[in-house]
């Protein structure tokens, strides 16, 4: 059985540290390629198979969005991603800027408030992305950890 969202395959902004402080965010942003793997070998062959690092276009400002599956533990706020040739998920690609763990921790006023807040920066430019492997085993989203990044280091962080 898989706890939280067992292993994923992410996709991760070289820039993730500038976008941690400019929009607050606790957790690693990345955009989700393939969760709810079992084992970090499951993880790993899809892993293999996608690109080293992909260009994302942002497509909306800073949304709440809706549960992206019926049992999806965590509701949040942040981007959705235009697909491409490389980043064609079965659901709609996002990166999430705040993660609420219940619906008992939502307060519509807070919401509004960072959402204005947020939303008076200007969405961000195209981003290079590199891949990597991430442990979400557990559910906050705060203490999620990156288990393997590429091989070829074409980035700095």
């Amino acid at each position: 059985m898989i706890e939280g969202y067992g292993f994923s395959v992410w996709y991760v902004p070289i820039n993730y540290k500038e976008l941690q402080q400019l929009y607050k965010i606790n957790h690693i942003p990345h955009i989700t390629y393939q969760t709810n793997f079992e084992t970090f070998s499951d993880a790993e062959q899809v892993y293999q198979k996608i690109n080293y690092v992909i260009n994302i276009e942002f497509s909306s400002k800073i949304i709440y969005f809706p549960q992206m599956y019926p049992s999806d533990p965590l509701l949040g706020c942040g981007f959705y991603i235009k697909k491409s040739q490389y980043l064609n998920t079965t659901f709609d690609p996002h990166l999430t800027t705040k993660y609420f763990i219940s619906k008992k921790e939502l307060n519509q006023t807070e919401i509004d408030e960072y959402l204005q807040w947020v939303n008076s920066f200007e969405i961000p430019k195209n981003i290079n992305c590199f891949k990597a492997i991430s442990d979400n085993r557990i559910l906050d989203p705060n203490i999620w950890e990156i288990k393997k990044e590429n091989d070829m280091k074409l980035f700095t962080h």
